[in-house]
C-alpha cells in the first residue's frame, strides 16, 4: 500500500549535511625559510620546516617500513613553496614515459591558490632513484581555470640525493604559477602523495597521502589549508582516521605514527570546543603500541556523537603537546543513511479485530541513540485511503507513522497492515517444505516429521508479523487478487499491488 522508506535526499534534508569545503578543517602554519638551497641535501633544513612525519595509505594497511615509508617537511620563501620529501623504498621503479610518471614510484604535489579553488597545479616528480631512470623528471598537470593563469610559468626546481634506498628530494614550486603574493597570513591549498609500485610497471596501487582522500584534481576541497607564517605550527606526529560503527553507534579511531611514538599516551580532544574558546574536552585516550609494520599504532573507541552533535575536528595530543588532527565524518549523513534502512513496524502487521496495532521500532534504545528522544504520531487508512480509527472489515490497511524528534524534526514511515478474519488461525495453515538438494538433507527425512516442519514454518509466519509488514503485504495482495482476471502476472503480484 505504501513505500516504506524515504529517499536519501529527503533524509538528508531532515539531518543536514556538514558545511562545505574548508569549513572546520585544520589550518597548518608553515614557516618562512630563506636559506634553503635546492640541492637535494637536507642539512640546511636542520630542525626547520613544518613536519608531517608519516604519509598514510588512503585505503588498506601501511606497508612495512622496510618496504615503503614517506614523510615531508614544508616551508616557503619569496619564490615559492618548499618541499623536502624523505622517501624510503626497497625497490625503486620509475616509469620511462614522462606522461606516465604517476603510474610508478613518484611524488605528487598539488598546489592551489586556496582550499576549494579550481585554480590548481599538480606536479608529478619522478626522483631518479631507478637505475634505468637515473635523473629526476617532472610532469605538470595544469588545472588552472582562469585564462590569465594558463600561460604563467610553472617549472619547479627539483634536486635529489641518494642514500641507499632512501631518497632525499627537494622541490620548490613557484608562486608565480598561480600568481600568489607570498605574505605572512596568506592561505594556500596543498596535497601530497607518495606513490609506490613493486615488481611491475603498471599503475601504482599503493598511494600514501597527507590528506585523507585522493582526487584533489576533481574535488578542490581535498587539499589541506596552509598558512604562510614566520614559525612552524605543531608537527604532525600521529595520523588519525575515524569511522562510525553503525551497529554499536560508536566512533572507531585508528592512529598511526613512526616507531619513536611507541609507548606514548595519546589523547583525543574535541577540537570544535577548543575553537569556540571552550576547554578542550577529552573524548578518549589510548597508548601507542608497536605494530607489525615497524611503526606505532593505536585503536581507540568512544561514543558516536549524539543525535544533534557534529563530527568536526579531533585534536591528537601526546605528552601534553598537539601531535596532529583529523576531521570525523559528518554523523548527520551517517544517521540519514541509517534511517533510510530503518523501517517502523506494527505489533503485529497482521491482526484480528477492530483495534489497529501500535507502530514502533524494532530496536527502541538504538533508535533513540540514533535520533534522540522522539514520539510517534500514527494515522491509519483503509484500502481507499480514508482515515480510520478502527479496522471494521478484514483486508488491507495502512499506517503513516510520523516520527517527531525532541527538537521538532519530522520524518515518516509507511507500513502495510492486514486485518485477518477473526476465525483465522496460523495453526490451521497447511504448509509443506521442499528443501534444495544442496542442503544435504534427504527429502524423506522432512516427510517423516511433517508436524515439526509445519510447526516451524507457522511459528516463523507468526513471529514475522511482529518483525515486519512482509506478511501483511502478501496477504493483502492475495486478498485483493481476482483469480478470474485474464492477465495475472508480475504487475498484479502482491508486492506490486503494495507499491501501487
Amino acid at each position: 500500500m505504501f513505500a516504506r522508506i524515504l529517499p536519501l535526499a529527503m533524509m538528508i534534508a531532515v539531518f543536514p549535511v556538514a558545511a562545505q569545503a574548508g569549513e572546520g578543517s585544520p589550518i597548518f602554519d608553515i614557516p618562512r625559510l630563506d636559506k634553503i638551497a635546492i640541492d637535494g641535501k637536507a642539512d640546511d633544513w636542520g630542525d626547520g620546516g613544518f613536519r608531517v612525519d608519516l604519509l598514510t595509505p588512503v585505503s588498506g594497511d601501511l606497508k612495512p617500513i622496510t618496504d615503503h615509508d614517506a614523510r615531508v617537511r614544508l616551508g616557503w620563501n619569496d619564490r615559492g613553496l618548499l618541499v623536502l620529501a624523505l622517501i624510503r623504498d626497497n625497490e625503486w621503479l620509475e616509469h620511462p614515459k614522462d606522461t606516465d610518471l604517476w603510474q610508478c614510484d613518484a611524488l605528487e604535489v598539488f598546489l592551489s591558490e586556496r582550499c576549494g579553488s579550481a585554480n590548481m597545479c599538480q606536479w608529478i616528480i619522478s626522483p631518479g632513484m631507478d637505475p634505468e631512470q637515473p635523473e629526476p623528471r617532472w610532469k605538470l598537470y595544469d588545472f588552472r581555470r582562469e585564462p590569465a593563469l594558463k600561460g604563467l610559468p610553472a617549472e619547479p626546481t627539483v634536486a635529489r640525493a641518494k642514500g641507499g634506498d632512501l631518497c632525499v628530494l627537494e622541490v620548490l614550486l613557484p608562486w608565480s604559477a598561480l600568481r600568489i603574493d607570498p605574505q605572512v597570513g596568506r592561505e594556500v591549498g596543498i596535497q601530497v602523495y607518495a606513490d609506490d609500485t613493486d615488481g611491475r610497471r603498471e599503475y601504482a596501487g599503493y598511494n600514501t597521502a597527507w590528506y585523507p582522500e585522493v582526487g584533489a584534481h576533481m574535488f578542490y576541497d581535498r587539499v589541506h589549508r596552509l598558512r604562510l607564517a614566520e614559525r612552524a605550527g605543531d608537527p604532525v606526529l600521529v595520523r588519525g582516521k575515524g569511522e562510525y560503527d553503525i551497529h554499536r553507534l560508536r566512533t572507531n579511531v585508528s592512529l598511526a605514527a613512526q616507531g619513536d611514538c611507541v609507548g606514548k599516551t595519546v589523547r583525543l580532544l574535541d577540537g570544535q570546543a577548543a575553537r569556540a574558546g571552550q576547554p578542550a574536552r577529552e573524548l578518549a585516550r589510548g597508548k601507542m603500541e608497536p605494530d607489525a609494520a615497524g611503526r606505532a599504532m593505536a585503536l581507540i573507541s568512544f561514543e558516536m556523537p549524539t543525535a544533534l552533535g557534529t563530527g568536526g575536528l579531533i585534536v591528537i595530543e601526546t605528552e601534553g603537546n598537539s601531535a596532529g588532527s583529523f576531521v570525523l565524518p559528518d554523523p548527520a549523513r551517517t544517521r540519514a543513511t541509517l534511517l533510510m534502512h530503518t523501517g517502523g513496524k506494527a505489533e503485529p502487521s497482521v491482526f484480528g479485530g477492530e483495534r489497529l496495532p501500535p507502530v514502533t521500532f524494532e530496536r527502541l534504545l538504538w533508535m533513540e541513540r540514533l535520533i534522540g528522544p522522539y514520539r510517534i504520531d500514527t494515522t491509519f487508512y483503509d484500502k481507499d485511503y480514508n482515515v480510520v480509527t478502527k479496522a471494521k472489515a478484514p483486508g488491507r490497511y495502512g499506517a503513516v507513522a510520523e516520527v517527531v524528534t525532541a527538537d521538532g524534526r519530522k520524518f515518516r514511515r509507511f507500513i502495510t497492515l492486514f486485518r485477518r478474519p477473526d476465525t483465522l488461525s496460523w495453526w490451521d495453515t497447511k504448509v509443506s517444505l521442499e528443501l534444495p538438494a544442496d542442503c544435504g538433507i534427504d527429502p524423506r527425512a522432512a516427510a517423516a516429521y511433517p508436524e515439526d516442519v509445519q510447526d516451524f514454518i507457522k511459528e516463523q509466519i507468526d513471529e514475522g508479523t511482529w518483525r515486519s509488514s512482509d506478511a501483511a503485504v502478501l496477504l493483502a495482495g492475495l486478498h485483493e487478487t481476482k483469480v478470474d482476471t485474464p492477465k495475472l502476472g508480475f504487475y498484479t503480484s502482491p508486492r506490486q499491488l503494495d507499491r501501487q
